[in-house]
């Protein structure tokens, strides 16, 4: 068969349409779990948006960042450490940048802040201590009721807090290390499937039988702690409830109300710190979460029911007076780096010359809060600390009587050439730091100074 060339009509030109969309463009999917006490977190969230789109978790959201948000709004440290990505879950900074993206990237119709623990901003101290986990912990019940479904393993945002150790579902104590290699998991992780081991590929939520016996290992106390957090969770989440600043106070006031007594009585029936229960009630201070759960706890009331409903189902006869509180510990360390913590600390012990080392430094060094080494190496924390409060004060005092002696050796210069001491000369002689002029007492001193001068009469500008 033969073909006539010249037959063929020509193909229709046309052109290519370019896409007008910023990478990394967002999907419009709905978080899981939303208006429900098993709310999916925000890095989980990001982690599915990475996985749909065939990307790394952090770079994807690194792309969010530069893609939706001005300059002024970026972090001034371009590469953020793996460990510290998850405060995107918390309250701060990083939140507040994760959050803000999201809002533009969906056009306004997604509240990120609801997949966070920023409702919770007003039951915590201004440094969210006691709040977040440092590592992933999961429910291997809850992860197989998602592959059931087809959908895939999400990290619930109520499994982030220290204090929930149950799961709310299936009551069964969470697990924090991969049943294959023990090894922790970051609660953001590079690799998006959140479900699978970083160090060794393993499903997460296939458990081994010692595992199965361990889920049941569980106190009352801990069960309360854990269903009144997925409770509390859970009224934040479906948006009718809003904890504001004065939130607590009214809760406390209404229940002095309803019980007939006053702070001081409700300190001694709970057995805590009435100066606490005062300031709350003033609102001029912010309660430490795992102290505002505690006191829930004692109540013998759900946070949720305390902090919402009008009437406090609570009874002074079922109220619990336990004097000794058992807040949650600070991050468990790996057997690993607690022993290469120990022998840093050791080492800072050891070493006598120069300044004493920070105990923060050692901590960023590992990616942990100082408080986590108070409460593993309390001997070698107190005494870190005190030799670093030794020197600061010695260094302080030195620097006091050196900025001192240069003022006067300034002043005296300028007196033998008869020139007035105003500060303008002091600063073109370079004798007095500019900064040190505008302490207080390095003004009062030259001020002295000055009016003796005038007094005199021998000198004058």
């Amino acid at each position: 068969m033969k073909f006539d060339l010249n037959k063929i009509k020509a193909a229709p030109v046309s052109r290519l349409q370019p896409q007008t969309y910023r990478f990394p463009y967002f999907l419009s999917i709905p978080a899981e779990g939303a208006r429900t006490g098993n709310v999916e977190a925000l890095s989980s969230y990001l982690c599915r948006q990475a996985e749909l789109l065939s990307e790394w978790a952090h770079p994807y959201t690194n792309r969010l960042l530069n893609s939706y948000l001005a300059t002024s709004d970026m972090p001034k440290e371009k590469h953020i450490p793996g460990y510290a990505m998850h405060a995107c879950n918390g309250i701060g900074v990083m939140q507040n940048r994760f959050t803000n993206a999201i809002g533009i990237a969906s056009e306004g119709n997604m509240n990120a802040e609801l997949l966070t623990l920023k409702p919770l901003e007003f039951l915590t101290d201004h440094n969210n201590h006691g709040l977040m986990r440092d590592a992933m912990c999961w429910c291997p019940s809850c992860w197989q009721d998602d592959v059931d479904k087809g959908n895939r393993p999400y990290l619930r945002l109520y499994w982030t807090l220290q204090q929930t150790q149950i799961c709310a579902i299936h009551n069964e104590r969470l697990i924090d290390l991969c049943p294959a290699c023990g090894a922790e998991k970051l609660t953001f992780p590079k690799f998006p499937r959140q479900h699978l081991c970083d160090k060794c590929g393993h499903d997460l939520y296939k458990v081994t039988s010692k595992q199965t016996r361990l889920a049941d290992n569980y106190t009352d106390e801990q069960a309360w702690f854990s269903h009144a957090i997925y409770n509390l969770i859970e009224r934040i989440s479906s948006g009718n409830n809003i904890i504001t600043a004065s939130t607590v106070s009214r809760a406390l006031q209404r229940l002095l109300n309803t019980s007939k007594i006053n702070a001081t009585d409700l300190s001694k029936y709970l057995q805590v710190d009435a100066r606490m229960i005062n300031g709350l009630i003033e609102e001029n201070r912010r309660p430490y979460f795992p102290a505002f759960m505690d006191m829930c706890y004692r109540l013998d009331i759900p946070p949720d029911n305390f902090l919402f409903d009008k009437d406090n189902l609570t009874s002074v006869e079922n109220w619990k007076t336990h004097p000794h509180i058992g807040y949650v510990s600070m991050a468990k360390l790996s057997p690993h780096k607690k022993q290469c913590l120990f022998k840093d600390l050791s080492k800072a012990l050891k070493t006598k010359s120069g300044p004493p080392t920070r105990v923060s430094h050692l901590a960023s060094k590992y990616g942990i809060r100082f408080s986590t080494i108070r409460y593993n190496f309390p001997t070698e924390y107190k005494e870190l600390t005190r030799r670093r409060s030794a020197w600061e004060r010695e260094f302080r005092k030195e620097s006091h009587q050196k900025r001192i002696e240069n003022l006067t050796i300034g002043i005296y210069s300028l007196a033998r050439q008869g020139i007035y001491p105003s500060e303008r000369k002091l600063r073109e002689l370079k004798y007095v730091k500019p900064s040190d002029l505008r302490r207080e007492d390095i003004k009062l001193l030259l001020a002295t100074f000055q009016d003796i001068y005038k007094f005199h009469g021998f000198l004058d500008e």
